[in-house]
């Protein structure tokens, strides 16, 4: 956390999933940026509003996000340094591929 909840910067790395088993995510406060450090990372991407399916997991105010089971309408491949912003305006899924993903991931608050 750099600025009390007004940013976090987080470097993760876990494993890709495929498209199909990837949840789909939304946030309601946060600005997600998001930047593969070590592989190409495809990436989800819907507007939230068109989400066909309940969420699996209901928005949860404290963790600021919901989840999908479904696929999202657009995928982008992003290599390393190249980055992803999503607004809550966005569904999006990340971390779709094979392997292992280090990752550079800030929230801003909005």
């Amino acid at each position: 956390m750099l600025k009390g909840d007004e940013l976090f910067i987080n470097v993760d790395e876990g494993m890709m999933k495929s498209k199909d088993e990837q949840l789909v995510e939304v946030h309601r406060k946060y600005i997600d940026v998001q930047v593969p450090l070590s592989c190409l990372e495809i990436m989800g991407w819907q507007p939230a509003d068109t989400l066909e399916t309940e969420p699996t997991t209901p928005y949860d105010e404290q963790t600021d996000r919901a989840f999908y089971k479904q696929r999202t309408a657009h995928y982008v491949d992003v290599l390393p340094g190249e980055f992803t912003m999503f607004f809550p305006s966005d569904a999006h899924a990340p971390m779709v591929g094979e392997g292992k993903c280090k990752k550079f991931i800030a929230k801003l608050k909005i």
